[in-house]
């Protein structure tokens, strides 16, 4: 009885911890919500191996300066046949840049990492599979020793992502 109890509230946990579900239907460029998908952990978690468990995230409701390294979480579901997708991340000065996608037991960890030099470019590419009819879950941790700032996160069709990292690089 009391492994059930814990597992409810596990799954209450878990579940609080899912941000709205993205539902992608053209091969088009989505920008992607995250005001309450906004989390830190009450322990340290390896971010290159693994996502926090549920009874280890505590939301944020804003982000301060000195907020130095968070996570935020969101799902999409690919109703498209392009499967080669890329996460741009921008408006932030990462460090460190790792995200997760899980697919049922199919688990992807991608990851960047800079020391940014003047000029600034604030866009941060990851590539993604989101498998076509499936539901993906996406973790992407961000650490920065400058302090945080809002991040604005899009998931777009890879060769468009390459046309617009171009575009914007040539500029």
């Amino acid at each position: 009885m009391r492994n059930l109890a814990f597992l409810l509230i596990a799954l209450l946990v878990a579940g609080s911890a899912c941000a709205d579900t993205v539902e992608i239907s053209d091969p088009r460029e989505y920008f992607l919500k995250i005001r309450d998908a906004v989390f830190t952990t009450s322990e340290p978690v390896n971010a290159q191996l693994a996502v926090p468990e549920p009874a280890q995230l505590l939301p944020l409701t804003e982000l301060s300066r000195a907020q130095t390294e968070y996570w935020v979480r969101f799902s999409v579901v690919n109703h498209t046949r392009e499967n080669r997708w890329t996460l741009d991340t921008g408006n932030i000065i990462a460090d460190q840049l790792v995200v997760h996608a899980q697919t049922g037991n199919r688990h992807q960890i991608a990851r960047q990492g800079f020391q940014k030099l003047w000029p600034f470019d604030l866009r941060y590419g990851l590539p993604l599979e989101l498998p076509s009819g499936s539901v993906t879950h996406l973790w992407v941790y961000i650490h920065s020793n400058v302090g945080a700032s809002t991040p604005v996160f899009a998931i777009l069709p890879q060769a468009e992502y390459q046309q617009k990292a171009f575009s914007y690089n040539t500029q």
